[in-house]
C-alpha cells in the first residue's frame, strides 16, 4: 500500500529508485545481528545507494508560470464586513491581473511538460 501511495506522489521512477535501497537495510541488520564482515564491495554499494537516495530526496524542480488575467463575477454578500444586517446577495465583475511566479514542486501525476 505504501509503495502505491509513493508511486502516486513521487512518480514511478523516483519511487523505484528509493525502494531499491531497501536491501541495504537488510544487509545492515545482518551485519549487526550475525556479525557479517563489512567488505569493500558492500562499502562501495552503500555509498552509491545512500548518495543516490540523497540526490533524489534533495532534488529541486521548479517552473516559471504565467497566469493570464481573468475577468469574472460571483455572488456574495457584505454581511461579514458590515453590521447593517440587511445586505443583499449581489454580484460584481472583477479582474485578477496577470501574475508571474516560480515555485518548486515534486513531479506527480498532474505534472506535465509541454513540448
Amino acid at each position: 500500500m505504501l509503495f502505491i501511495y509513493s508511486m502516486r506522489g513521487l512518480g514511478a521512477a523516483r519511487t523505484s529508485a528509493l525502494y531499491g535501497t531497501a536491501p541495504l537495510a537488510g544487509v545492515l541488520l545482518s551485519i549487526l545481528i550475525f556479525r557479517d564482515p563489512i567488505t569493500l564491495l558492500f562499502g562501495i554499494a552503500a555509498v552509491l545507494m545512500v548518495g543516490g537516495a540523497l540526490l533524489l530526496a534533495n532534488e529541486e524542480h521548479a517552473h516559471f508560470h504565467i497566469h493570464m488575467p481573468v475577468v469574472h463575477e460571483h455572488r456574495h454578500s457584505h454581511d461579514e464586513f458590515h453590521a447593517h444586517g440587511n445586505e443583499e446577495v449581489h454580484s460584481h465583475e472583477h479582474e485578477h491581473p496577470q501574475t508571474e511566479h516560480e515555485h518548486g514542486h515534486m513531479p506527480d501525476i498532474h505534472h506535465r511538460h509541454e513540448d
